[in-house]
């Protein structure tokens, strides 16, 4: 077993809640796409106030609303809260106006629920970069609310991951949550 595999493989015996293990990038450059596809933050973060953990606020959201904001230099963490009662429910972010042939190559991150001390779990709940690896950059997470409580949303772009703590993205998304099982069957509604 090499180092990278002992890595993982220990992550995975210790965190059976992650989505995936974090998987150290080769000393030779960037990490590849695929190596984040499916994986949480490591949480090796230098405390700056943009970055998962302590996204810059994108405000309350309801069921059904569209919200539409910017990457810039300043805000490429940024974090939405929103009640959630239960049920599943689809999370999606995507470029503003660009569809499934989007440029912008976002990330979604989903904490929760808040615990008493107002804190959130420091592991995601659920994690996506792209929706469909390869041809769809833009970011969908269908959820199984695990209990009723109060969750936050992340949006950011594989390139400010990459380039952390430098925001390298600038461009217009949308996020929108929903029900599956109807507009207000997982929460407060828009």
């Amino acid at each position: 077993m090499n180092a990278r595999t002992s890595l993982c493989f220990a992550c995975l015996l210790i965190a059976t809640a992650h989505v995936g293990c974090v998987v150290e990038p080769e000393e030779s450059g960037e990490p590849a796409k695929e190596e984040i596809a499916d994986i949480p933050f490591s949480g090796d973060f230098d405390g700056k106030a943009d970055n998962p953990w302590f996204p810059r606020d994108g405000g309350t959201l309801l069921v059904g609303e569209q919200e539409v904001a910017e990457f810039d230099s300043y805000d490429g963490w940024i974090g939405y809260e929103i009640d959630l009662q239960g049920g599943s429910v689809d999370i999606d972010v995507a470029e503003h106006g660009a569809g499934s042939n989007s440029t912008l190559d976002t990330i979604l991150i989903v904490y929760g629920p808040r615990r008493s001390n107002g804190r959130y779990p420091m592991h995601p709940l659920a994690f996506n970069d792209d929706w469909v690896p390869g041809e769809n950059l833009n970011s969908h997470i269908i959820l199984e609310v695990p209990e009723a409580g109060h969750y936050r949303i992340v949006v950011s772009t594989f390139l400010n991951w990459v380039n952390y703590p430098q925001n390298v993205s600038t461009g217009t998304y949308e996020l929108i949550v929903k029900c599956q099982d109807g507009p207000t069957a997982c929460g407060p509604s828009f």
